[in-house]
C-alpha cells in the first residue's frame, strides 16, 4: 500500500514509501514551532524482531530489564537488552501477537545488532529469532484530538501507560502526554485509513523533537553499549522491573539502583547550533573538560537544537560550551517532561 492512500489530501515526498525513512512531508524547521499542538501524524521506520517458540518468555526473560511473564495480547511492555557489563544494546517496546510470538520493536539501526546479541543466549532455548520489519508499520500520533479519536477505537479503558489491543488490529503505545504510537501489520494497514488520514503527515525531523521532549533517549547504533540503564532514566520510565529474577547485566544496574551511585543522568539542553551533531558526540565545557555524551538530538529551529544529554548531576554551566567541532556555544537547561 502505498503513502498517497492513506494522506490524499497530502503532498507526498518523492520515493516516500512505508518503511522507509521520510524525513519531511515539506515542513521545515522553521515550521516546527507553528506545528506543535496540532493534530500529527507520522510513518516511521521502525526494527521489529519476532521471537517465537514455547520457551520464548522464558528465554527473553533472562535478556531483558523487564518483566516479560506479564506480557499478553493486551498489554505493551517497555525494556531494554544489556551487556553482562550492564550497558544497554537496545531499547524497545513489545507486544505478544495473536500467536503468542513476542515482538520486540527498536530502532532501525540497531535490528540486527539486537538480533546478534540475542542469538549469543538462544541456542539452549526452543526459540527461534527472526527480523521482521519488512511486515510491520509503526506510526507516531500527537496532538489534542489523539484521545476523542482514539477513544471510539479502544476496547475497555483508555490507556495511559499500557497498551491496549484494538479494532481495526493495531497495537497502541502510551508515549508521553498526547503521543502514542500505533503499530500495524502492513496488510492492516488499509483497514485504518480512516483513522490515519484524520491527522496531517509530517515526517520524522520533526516527530523526533516531539519524541525528545518526552524525554526518552533511544539506542541507536551510534550510542549502543555507552549507557547503563539508569543513566538514561530508563527506572523512571518502566524499563526495569527491580523485583524480578535474573538477567543479563542485573548484577550491575540493581547495585547501581540499591546503592544509589548514579551520578550522571539525562539532562535536556536547548543549544544554538548552525549544524546539528549526533547521539554519541562529547560536550565539552569552556575549560576542555568532557562533561557530557549526547543520547539524543533534534533540531527545533533553523538556529536552535534540542538535546538529551549524559551529564553528571554537578554540571550547572552551559556556556561557551564546544559540541561536536562548534565551539562558544551558549546553553539552557529545560525541565525533563517527567
Amino acid at each position: 500500500m502505498d503513502l498517497s492512500k492513506v494522506f490524499a489530501k497530502y503532498t507526498i515526498p518523492p520515493r516516500a514509501e512505508f518503511g522507509h525513512r521520510i524525513a519531511s512531508f515539506g515542513e521545515k524547521a522553521e515550521d516546527y514551532k507553528r506545528l506543535t499542538g496540532s493534530d500529527l501524524i507520522c510513518p516511521r521506520k521502525r526494527g521489529f524482531i519476532r521471537i517465537s517458540g514455547i520457551e520464548s518468555k522464558k528465554f527473553l526473560q533472562g535478556q531483558v530489564t523487564c518483566d516479560v511473564q506479564l506480557a499478553d495480547r493486551f498489554r505493551v511492555f517497555r525494556g531494554a537488552h544489556c551487556t553482562p557489563k550492564g550497558k544497554i544494546i537496545f531499547t524497545f517496546s513489545g507486544y505478544c501477537d495473536e500467536k503468542q510470538d513476542i515482538i520486540l520493536e527498536t530502532h532501525p539501526s540497531v535490528t540486527n545488532m539486537a538480533i546478534e546479541s540475542l542469538e549469543k543466549y538462544a541456542p539452549f532455548f526452543k526459540i527461534s529469532i527472526t527480523d521482521v520489519s519488512q511486515e510491520q508499520q509503526s506510526f507516531i500520533m500527537t496532538g489534542p484530538k489523539i484521545a476523542e479519536v482514539l477513544t471510539q477505537r479502544v476496547k475497555g479503558s483508555f490507556p495511559s501507560k499500557v497498551s491496549e489491543k484494538i479494532m481495526p488490529p493495531f497495537y497502541l503505545n502510551y508515549i508521553g502526554k498526547e503521543i502514542y504510537a500505533l503499530t500495524f501489520k502492513f496488510e492492516d494497514i488499509p483497514s485504518g485509513v480512516s483513522l490515519l488520514s484524520q491527522f496531517r503527515p509530517i515526517g520524522e525531523d520533526l516527530a523526533d523533537l516531539l519524541l525528545l521532549r518526552t524525554g526518552f533517549a533511544e539506542v541507536t547504533e551510534f550510542t549502543t553499549d555507552l549507557f547503563i540503564p539508569q543513566m538514561l532514566n530508563l527506572d523512571r520510565m518502566d524499563f526495569i522491573d527491580f523485583k524480578k529474577g535474573c538477567y543479563t547485566g542485573q548484577e550491575i544496574i540493581a547495585r547501581a539502583h540499591y546503592r544509589g551511585v548514579i551520578k550522571r543522568r539525562i539532562r535536556h539542553l536547548l543549544c544554538a547550533l548552525e549544524h546539528s551533531p549526533q547521539a554519541g558526540d562529547i560536550i565539552t565545557s569552556s575549560s576542555g573538560k568532557t562533561i557530557g555524551s549526547i543520547a539524543s538530538v533534534a533540531r527545533s529551529s533553523p538556529s536552535n537544537v534540542e538535546l538529551l544529554a549524559v551529564m553528571s548531576d554537578s554540571v550547572s554551566e552551559f556556556s561557551g560550551l564546544k559540541i561536536n567541532e562548534e565551539t562558544g556555544v551558549d546553553g539552557r537547561e529545560l525541565q525533563l517532561a517527567y
